[in-house]
């Protein structure tokens, strides 16, 4: 086997996107994210008999330690990940491969490396494993809205209906990305703010440059913007990306729930198989019907008392899943016990 570093997109062979597992690893996107969110990117590329077999993405950001805990302590860290902020992993490829593309990273990375995302059994020692925010992932069983609705109990329904009552002039503009303005910036700034674990903060020009794949849906009052998402269709799966929140009118307009309401709207109308709702406001998505998908994060440090700190400290350190008993549907559907990744078992929904 054969591993080795490149510091660009450029530099990556042809068949990269062939290992990747959505969009956002692939190529055109990496390069994007090199052009407007600059973090010291570079690939660790794992082959064997000259076949690419596994790769990883890694950058460089000063995150705080205990991002799930009311502590502060930023420090620099070699992320292997998506600067981003979204829930796709930085590791590609062929699962047996992994674990030798991480020994070779722990050699050549220096200080803290944070692995974010992941999905796969990592067995290696001096790792310490941790729960990272869910993925939040509707299923999509439903031919039309209506059918949607009418598959939910009364509670859930009756709280969308509310919802949608105090939206019915407004409009909805869809368009590329090219679009997005300031006033979209600081709705999505307000929202950052808010964030108890955000790592990144996107720049205006990661969202105007985005590909054309990508759609912004904005809803307005007349001239005001209220909320807006960005989404895109990738075979046959459905991705909330980013959205913004007039928080001064937002429960005027229940601008969270009808920001979502139109998310799924939308993913089912394109026939989408499932909606991946990203990793936050797990409550407010999970009473849609949306199901947790289970995602891991590491800590490394080739100092072994800086990992038993890890250790110490792995509570504090952890996302801890809240306890969250709601029953969506009249009936259970099917297609929640087809999903391959592990769920999170939260009372009553499981």
């Amino acid at each position: 086997m054969v591993i080795e570093k490149v510091n660009n997109v450029h530099e990556l062979c042809n068949n990269w996107d062939s290992i990747a597992n959505s969009f956002y690893q692939k190529r055109s996107f990496l390069l994007h994210l090199e052009n407007t969110n600059n973090s010291n990117q570079r690939y660790y590329c794992l082959y064997d008999k000259g076949i690419l077999c596994a790769g990883a993405v890694i950058y460089s950001l000063k995150i705080n330690l205990f991002t799930f805990s009311n502590l502060e302590l930023k420090m620099p860290m070699q992320v292997i990940g998506l600067p981003i902020s979204n829930d796709e992993s930085g590791l590609l490829g062929n699962d047996k491969y992994v674990q030798t593309l991480l020994d070779m990273i722990f050699e050549k990375e220096k200080g803290i490396i944070l692995c974010l995302n992941y999905t796969q059994a990592i067995s290696i020692r001096k790792t310490v494993e941790m729960i990272s925010l869910p993925s939040m992932v509707f299923n999509i069983e439903h031919g039309d809205w209506e059918s949607y609705l009418n598959s939910i109990r009364h509670p859930y329904r009756r709280r969308i209906l509310k919802a949608l009552n105090k939206v019915n002039n407004i409009c909805k503009q869809t368009e590329t990305c090219e679009k997005f303005t300031e006033k979209h910036y600081e709705q999505y700034l307000e929202v950052v703010n808010r964030s108890t674990s955000k790592l990144e903060i996107m720049n205006i020009e990661f969202f105007k440059e985005l590909p054309h794949v990508f759609n912004l849906n904005s809803f307005y009052d007349n001239e005001n913007l209220l909320y807006w998402n960005i989404t895109m269709k990738d075979k046959k799966g459905f991705y909330f990306l980013f959205g913004g929140v007039d928080y001064s009118i937002r429960d005027i307009y229940d601008s969270y729930t009808n920001n979502l309401v139109e998310i799924i709207k939308d993913g089912i109308k394109r026939k989408c198989l499932n909606i991946n709702l990203g990793q936050t406001a797990e409550v407010s998505k999970i009473r849609f019907g949306a199901i947790p998908i289970e995602k891991k994060m590491f800590l490394y440090h080739p100092s072994p008392v800086i990992r038993w700190v890890f250790r110490v400290l792995k509570k504090q350190l952890s996302y801890k899943p809240k306890i969250i008993r709601n029953r969506v549907y009249k009936k259970v559907l099917v297609q929640m016990n087809k999903n391959p990744q592990k769920k999170i078992h939260y009372a009553g929904i499981s």
